[in-house]
């Protein structure tokens, strides 16, 4: 399953950074970082760079909207600029807005540093 999602994701976002993908019955949801001006992706990190962003998971849960989530599956990952998968685990931000919106961490998939699959188990 995980290499049919990479493979679909790398033809059809081939310049994607940051992918999150939930499969609802047969369909498949793709969310990807954006970086518009619109003051509704205003994000001050943690370090206080300021940025407009909507990270990848933010971006899917806007296409999942209406839909119950308890039992959706969805993983993110990471295209280096080598081609290689990098680390993508949800940062906590994004973990909150999955939890509010009934994502089981145990349904959380995401690429480590290694490119290995890793399963959240909990959220943060």
């Amino acid at each position: 399953m995980f290499n049919r999602l990479l493979s679909l994701a790398s033809r059809k976002l081939p310049n994607a950074h940051v992918v999150a993908m939930a499969r609802v019955r047969h369909s498949i949801y793709i969310g990807t970082n954006s970086f518009k001006t619109s003051p509704s992706y205003f994000r001050r990190m943690p370090n206080g760079v300021e940025m407009y962003t909507e990270h990848a998971e933010m971006n899917l849960l806007k296409k999942l909207r209406g839909t119950d989530l308890s039992k959706v599956v969805i993983y993110v990952f990471r295209f280096m600029a080598n081609d290689e998968l990098g680390m993508s685990r949800p940062c906590q931000a994004c973990q909150t807005m999955l939890k509010n919106a009934g994502v089981k961490p145990r349904n959380v998939f995401f690429t480590d540093k290694l490119g290995n699959w890793q399963v959240l188990n909990a959220w943060e």
